[in-house]
């Protein structure tokens, strides 16, 4: 491994010296000189990349029939160049070569020939250039120029922002990378482009080589009168622009995507995204989506188990921002559609005094021995005691008391508390002297 180290980096330098000799210097030049000169609005002059100007000039003076060819086929193109993002680290050098050789061949629908003649010119080729590609015939290429054409796309030579070197663009134009053109469509034409695979690695790429990127800019430049499209969900970045630009619009497309469609997408990916992305007026952000998906599930008469997906979900992605969601739980205006706080989310809440406010305790009708258990887990604060005293007030009016007396005696004696209502239930119900006769020893008197 050490060894072909050392063989692979002194190969990549002879590459570009021979390229260097064989495509001539002064045309490298021209070609880097040429693209400076016409001051593309993303790209600074470090930008323009003399290794990718050398192989330029290198192919069209080795390869031009070849070369003519590919750059042609612009689409096939770009996805070689995307497909070898999902190769580059995953194997050795050798093996990604391979793979990227299998997949140009398969992309261009094309197959190698060995030692074809060159004509040695530049000109472009009308039947390969101006005119459509014939889908049924196969396309002939040199085996060296695809060997060397895969290497400069493995070697980072031809990145997303291939198109500035094989393409003519008017002076002071915006030059989409692929990554950008791909993010760009996904924002503009929504209902034609949703392939959101690899989201994060071409909006990472993006913003890593640019800062004013034009995804910024169409981003802002959409209608927020509407909602958004469903990819500025997707991605951390893109969320972050959007809601920080309208935070109406961003809200308002977070509901048509979670409540108003099926549910069919990573909600506790967008779920965790909400929760860590900063933005600005967050909580409130929060809040409001809260209130309105109350709103969806009381307006469209939601089913128990899909409220119970949507919260368990909540609270499993909100940690920070749970006491912001309790208007899911608790039902307003005598509405019965929300559902009693479940087992399950009482598990995943864990803290006591959140599962106190989540708990409708208007919806309880019989024993929840859940809530109980959780209620007597250990000695509540003033205030949560206070709020779990409802719990057992609303079992005296629904249950018999001869069926809740050992819940309440249970509560009293935890808490060490004394509740004139509560004992005298006990000492009519309870048969169990020894139970009884501890909770009195453990009183301590000076409490109250």
């Amino acid at each position: 491994d050490e060894g072909m180290g050392y063989y692979n980096s002194a190969y990549t330098f002879y590459t570009y010296l021979y390229m260097l000799s064989t495509a001539g210097l002064p045309t490298a030049i021209s070609i880097m000189v040429s693209l400076k000169n016409k001051h593309y609005k993303n790209v600074e002059d470090d930008d323009v990349n003399f290794n990718a100007c050398t192989a330029v000039a290198y192919l069209e003076s080795k390869f031009p029939d070849e070369l003519y060819s590919i750059i042609s086929r612009e689409e096939s193109f770009e996805q070689v160049i995307n497909e070898s993002y999902t190769i580059k680290n995953t194997e050795t050098r050798e093996l990604i070569h391979q793979k990227l050789e299998e997949s140009f061949l398969e992309i261009f629908k094309a197959k190698t020939v060995i030692s074809k003649n060159k004509t040695n010119t530049t000109e472009k080729i009308p039947s390969e250039i101006d005119q459509p590609v014939d889908g049924d015939k196969q396309l002939e290429l040199d085996s060296q120029f695809v060997k060397e054409f895969c290497s400069l796309i493995i070697d980072g030579t031809f990145d997303n922002d291939f198109r500035m070197y094989f393409y003519n663009y008017p002076d002071r134009s915006y030059i989409k990378s692929s990554d950008e053109k791909d993010i760009y469509n996904l924002i503009r034409l929504p209902s034609i482009h949703y392939d959101y695979s690899n989201l994060d690695e071409k909006v990472d790429r993006i913003f890593e080589k640019r800062k004013n990127t034009i995804i910024i800019n169409t981003i802002e430049s959409l209608d927020t009168k509407t909602a958004f499209p469903k990819v500025l969900l997707l991605n951390d970045k893109l969320f972050e622009i959007a809601t920080n630009y309208s935070y109406t619009a961003s809200l308002n497309t977070l509901c048509d995507v979670l409540l108003k469609k099926t549910i069919d997408g990573d909600i506790e990916g967008i779920f965790n995204r909400i929760n860590r992305v900063g933005f600005n007026d967050k909580e409130k952000y929060i809040k409001e989506f809260s209130e309105k998906m109350c709103k969806f599930f009381i307006s469209q008469s939601i089913d128990e188990k899909t409220i119970y997906t949507y919260r368990e979900k909540v609270i499993k992605c909100f940690n920070n921002y749970i006491p912001l969601f309790e208007t899911l739980f608790i039902n307003a205006d005598n509405s019965t559609v929300l559902p009693l706080i479940s087992r399950n989310e009482t598990e995943i809440l864990s803290d006591i005094s959140t599962i106190l406010d989540f708990s409708d305790f208007s919806l309880i009708d019989e024993n929840v021995d859940y809530l109980h258990n959780k209620f007597t887990e250990r000695r509540l604060f003033d205030e949560d005691y206070q709020k779990a005293t409802i719990y057992y007030d609303r079992l005296k009016e629904v249950c018999s008391h001869e069926s809740i007396y050992n819940l309440l005696l249970d509560f009293v004696s935890v808490n060490n508390a004394i509740d004139d209502t509560y004992f005298e239930i006990i000492m009519q119900h309870s048969n169990d002297e020894e139970k009884l006769c501890k909770y009195l020893n453990h009183l301590n008197f000076s409490d109250f």
